[in-house]
């Protein structure tokens, strides 16, 4: 065990709140809730739901091939249209940070390189927002090796990363494709990742045009109803969803009030 010293410690709490601050703010069935900040005796850590199934990839690997995959993959597509919708970047999408709740649903994990595009979305400090840059290699969209921050377009490459290679469905390119799945259904699929691919980050779907073609034809996806994976009333107070900010109050809705401007 690494013992720490005070400014070693002082600068951890600083990134630990930094990612607790973001994280502490997100509310989706698809993103892996947050409980709180654990400090005691120089340990450190983010507390959240266990999730016995651990990682995505893991949990494939242990199970047949012909299991219905493609649930998982609009379970990751909808917490990435969640996080982009509320301006949040997740920065380092891999398999290792989709995890698998009790009941079955892939939930996004770890927002330790992800940052906010819109300075307005949370009260943040404007040091909360220096991050954008960095993530795992192997997923990271090509623009990001000439120094560019991450951004929605190199989340959706990612998200396609995800979604093949050795992790978590490796065996699409070397093994017959499941027999649930149709000949169309397989075609649109990699059409999707080549998609997700495109050198040109501008012309890759947003995560609301992914959600949309896997609700579509020839997937028809829907979200199963499941049962809670956590109790909502055991989370950190600190926790809260994102809310739009109520409109600013107008100089006749004062003048009607009876208060002067």
């Amino acid at each position: 065990m690494r013992l720490f010293n005070i400014l070693e410690i002082e600068g951890l709490l600083q990134e630990f709140g930094q990612e607790a601050l973001l994280w502490g703010q997100l509310c989706h069935p698809n993103i892996l809730p947050f409980f709180g900040v654990y400090y005691l005796e120089r340990k450190l850590c983010l507390i959240s739901p266990w999730m016995e199934n651990g990682n995505i990839f893991k949990y494939l690997k242990k199970r047949p091939f012909n299991m219905n995959r493609l649930s998982f993959v609009l379970d990751v597509a909808l917490g990435v249209e969640y996080l982009h919708a509320n301006n949040v970047v997740h920065g380092d999408l891999k398999s290792a940070n989709i995890l698998v709740t009790s009941s079955g649903r892939a939930c996004i994990a770890d927002f330790g390189l992800s940052y906010i595009t819109n300075p307005m979305t949370f009260r943040f400090t404007h040091a909360t927002l220096e991050h954008g840059r960095g993530g795992t290699l192997h997923y990271q969209a090509p623009e990001l090796f000439q120094d560019e921050m991450n951004h929605f377009g190199s989340d959706i490459y990612a998200f396609g990363c995800i979604m093949t290679g050795k992790v978590p469905f490796y065996e699409i390119a070397k093994d017959p494709a499941p027999s649930s799945w149709s000949t169309p259904v397989l075609e649109q699929f990699w059409q999707l990742l080549q998609d997700c691919w495109n050198t040109a980050r501008d012309l890759r779907p947003t995560a609301p045009q992914i959600v949309e073609r896997l609700r579509g034809a020839p997937f028809e996806l829907t979200t199963p109803e499941r049962a809670p994976d956590w109790d909502e009333e055991s989370t950190s107070k600190a926790r809260r969803c994102l809310k739009p900010q109520p409109p600013a109050v107008s100089t006749a809705q004062l003048k009607q009030w009876g208060i002067r401007e």
